[in-house]
């Protein structure tokens, strides 16, 4: 039982503290902002089939994607735990195109950190999510029009070969 205990306080420090600070962090229960106008309405236009989540209330970041030095894209999830899963979020991340948003990524996550290699002009991304015993990385990259997932990792608090194998992203210590 101490081991599990162990397992689980390790697994939320994890989650919940900043990882290596390589780029931003965006995490969906920070304090956030409401957001413009012009990312509703291209929120509400990539989600037309879905309308549960505009019962929600937006809010978000404003982020450097091409990491020129201009924060002026956007990361946006809901408030007060709107529509959220368990243990993360809806998030989208939306590319500023002068006088509107476009969605270029759209996933349930917890923490979404902007990296600084680059795919196509746009910053890379890693998502992470977990719940205790369970934690799962993804790594986006921009293909041009979206960010596409390039790898996804779970790892199961008692996979002590994947995390060994994968020591950098795993959450858990053997």
């Amino acid at each position: 039982m101490k081991d599990f205990r162990i397992y689980i306080m390790v697994f939320v420090i994890a989650c919940l503290a900043p990882l290596t600070v390589a780029g931003e962090d965006f995490y969906v229960e920070e304090s956030l902002t409401p957001i413009v106008p012009s990312a509703i309405q291209a929120i509400k236009k990539y989600e037309s089939r879905s309308g549960n989540i505009f019962r929600c209330v937006l809010h978000g970041k404003f982020v450097d994607l091409a990491g020129a030095g201009n924060p002026a894209d956007l990361v946006v999830t809901t408030k007060n735990a709107c529509q959220w899963a368990a243990s993360a979020g809806p998030v989208w991340v939306l590319r500023n195109e002068g006088d509107k948003f476009t969605v270029v990524l759209k996933f349930v996550t917890y923490n979404l950190e902007i990296m600084k290699e680059k795919s196509n002009g746009l910053r890379n991304i890693k998502t992470s999510r977990g719940t205790a015993g369970s934690a799962e990385v993804e790594f986006w990259a921009y293909s041009g029009r979206m960010y596409k997932k390039t790898a996804s990792y779970y790892f199961s608090s008692d996979d002590e070969v994947k995390c060994k194998a994968h020591p950098d992203i795993c959450p858990f210590e053997f």
